[in-house]
Order: structure tokens, then C-alpha cells, then sequence
């Protein structure tokens, strides 16, 4: 396993399976399997310059309700893993106008509520999804 905080380098974290698959399709970027088991991580690249000056105030980065994150070397203050376990793509591409979809979509705060709920993928969140169910 491997943290990275690089500048321009992305990472969401889907942990819904209706949202990861969408997204996947979309991007079209490296995916694997995230640590937990339970979600995936989607890393790619960006043109920084294109990105919204207001992105710290106006958009979440670890939007909980939606079971989403998204990490930007060089704007966010994070690390992500990477395990290499990958699903598909195996090379690690530049994509701003997906990143700008994405956050545009499903990260922007005043779009929340827009949000479907899908069920979560992976083993362990398809799990937890049940025990909440059953409650």
C-alpha cells in the first residue's frame, strides 16, 4: 500500500455501487478495490488551473450522506492509498473534465439533495447497508 499527496492527482472514493459504476464509465480512469474492501478508488490526474477558485468553500470533500470523497493533491490537505488492486484501467491519465463533472454533480453543496441513494457496493458496505436495514 502507498499514500500519495501529489499535486494535480485525484482520488474519489465511491462507496455506493450505482455512483461508482457511473462514474467509472464516465471517467474512465485507474480504479481498485480502496483498503476497506468496501468502495472503490478512482485516481487520475488534473489541469489544477482549471479548476473552481471556491472549490474549498462551495464543494464537499467527504460528502458522508452521498458515501462519497474527493482528494486533490495541491488543493485538499490529504493523503490517499493506493493498493493496486485494480479493477479495468491500469494507467493513471489525466481527466479535468471528468474531475469537473464529478464535482459539479455530486460534490457540490448546493446540489445535495440531487444526490441518488444507492445501495453501497463491495462486500463489507453491501453489509453494513443490510445491518442498517435491518436496524
Amino acid at each position: 500500500m502507498l499514500l500519495l499527496k501529489l499535486f494535480g492527482y485525484i482520488s474519489l472514493d465511491p462507496k455506493r455501487k450505482q455512483i461508482a459504476d457511473e462514474i467509472i464509465a464516465r471517467m474512465d480512469l485507474y480504479c481498485e478495490i480502496s483498503p476497506s474492501g468496501d468502495g472503490y478508488h478512482i485516481i487520475g490526474r488534473c489541469d489544477l488551473s482549471r479548476f473552481p477558485k471556491n472549490y474549498n468553500d462551495d464543494y464537499f470533500k467527504n460528502f458522508r450522506d452521498a458515501g462519497l470523497e474527493c482528494y486533490i493533491g495541491g488543493i485538499t490537505n490529504r493523503y490517499f492509498t493506493v493498493t493496486e488492486k485494480s479493477v479495468g484501467r491500469m494507467v493513471i491519465e489525466e481527466n479535468t473534465d471528468g474531475l469537473l463533472w464529478f464535482i459539479n454533480t455530486y460534490m457540490r453543496k448546493e446540489n445535495a439533495n440531487k444526490v441518488p441513494d444507492a445501495k453501497p457496493c463491495g462486500f463489507f458496505g453491501q453489509l453494513r447497508f443490510l445491518w442498517e436495514w435491518l436496524g
